[in-house]
């Protein structure tokens, strides 16, 4: 056996070994930026998002290399502890402000509103059996909606 063989042997063995399937968060950033890449309506994003995907999944393995990064770093990050460095997603609201939203627990997501880099307000977004509750930072309830069973989506509280 070759000696790049028995390393990389020794390697899967060790990734194989720590049991940490991840949730593989990076990979996913990836397809869900080929997806809206070309846009989401009509034969042109259907056929521009197709050829976006060969290029970066055939000619150029960026989705290979992602699953590495997944495999080997972040999701042994997440492993030990306990959280994904690529959960953060950063959105922009408008020209000064952004909105930063991380998850925190199984039903929990922290909200931040950011101006200039610097966060301005943190919300929590908690959903319950009844629906989802928006709290501030003190833990004071500030909205809950609740989906009604045709699907529709009601603000049932607001203060």
């Amino acid at each position: 056996m070759r000696i790049s063989s028995k390393w990389g042997l020794a390697l899967a063995a060790a990734v194989l070994s720590t049991g940490c399937y991840g949730s593989f968060a990076l990979t996913k950033k990836l397809h869900t930026w080929n997806g809206q890449v070309c846009g989401t309506e009509g034969w042109g994003s259907k056929w521009g998002n197709e050829v976006v995907f060969l290029l970066t999944g055939v000619l150029l393995p960026v989705y290979g290399i992602c699953v590495w990064i997944d495999g080997l770093i972040i999701n042994s990050i997440e492993f030990w502890s306990g959280s994904n460095p690529m959960t953060s997603v950063v959105s922009k609201i408008d020209d000064r402000h952004d909105l930063r939203m991380e998850k925190v627990a199984e039903n929990s997501i922290k909200v931040e509103i950011l101006e200039g880099g610097n966060v301005i307000g943190t919300y929590t977004l908690d959903r319950t059996d009844a629906g989802t509750v928006l709290h501030d930072a003190a833990g004071n309830e500030v909205a809950a909606a609740a989906t009604s069973a045709t699907g529709e989506v009601a603000l049932v509280a607001a203060r």
